[in-house]
């Protein structure tokens, strides 16, 4: 299982147009609260993300 540690050292490789679809992958995937946490952690205003949406991330990486 990723941790947020994982999931940000992940991120930070994206190209900005990956994260878009990154985020977007999430929100179709997911809950809005889930796509409202990514939003959160990829804009740099928060530092962790919930445990289902590490999950979550994580699932998608791999298919970006």
């Amino acid at each position: 299982m990723m941790t947020t540690q994982d999931v940000q050292a992940a991120v930070s490789n994206l190209s900005a147009s990956d994260k878009v679809r990154l985020a977007c992958k999430v929100l179709l995937s997911t809950d809005l609260s889930a796509g409202w946490f990514l939003q959160r952690f990829l804009d740099g205003k928060s530092q962790r993300l919930p445990e289902k949406t590490a999950q979550t991330v994580a699932q998608i990486l791999p298919h970006l």
